[in-house]
């Protein structure tokens, strides 16, 4: 490996090191204020409608949520009918960065509501194991 190489390799670790880190300590703290908050064990469902609401179609979003908590299959599924996901948006999914517009209306109110990239992080308190499915688009 060329000096070269190995410092764009570095690089990409550093990085990598730097999301897992960010994503590490708001899950703990998300985590350490579970058991004396009144909303933050309720806060992943609203942080996923404010994503869906995101990326309406035309104006419009139809949310579905659907719980089977019958052991030892328990689950919960929630789905909507707004945009597609560009490659962006998976990748800032991943890595945690908010990829919403700040576009404000002819009022002056934000278009989107998400800022910070970590309502889907919220998720996390249900269950260590979250699997998105969805379609993509280029």
């Amino acid at each position: 490996m060329t000096f070269t190489e190995e410092f764009s390799a570095l690089e990409q670790k550093s990085l990598n090191q730097i999301i897992a880190t960010k994503i590490h300590k708001e899950l703990s703290e998300l985590r350490s204020r579970v058991d004396t908050s009144p909303t933050i064990p309720k806060r992943w469902v609203w942080e996923l409608i404010q994503n869906a609401k995101d990326v309406n179609v035309g104006g419009k979003v139809r949310v579905h949520i659907e719980a089977d908590l019958e052991d030892p299959g328990a689950h919960v599924t929630f789905s909507h009918t707004g945009e597609a996901f560009s490659v962006e948006n998976i990748r800032f999914l991943i890595e945690q960065v908010s990829s919403k517009s700040r576009t404000k209306d002819s009022t002056g109110r934000p278009i989107t509501t998400g800022k910070f990239g970590t309502g889907f992080l919220t998720t996390h308190l249900l269950s260590p194991y979250v699997l998105v499915t969805g379609v993509a688009k280029q």
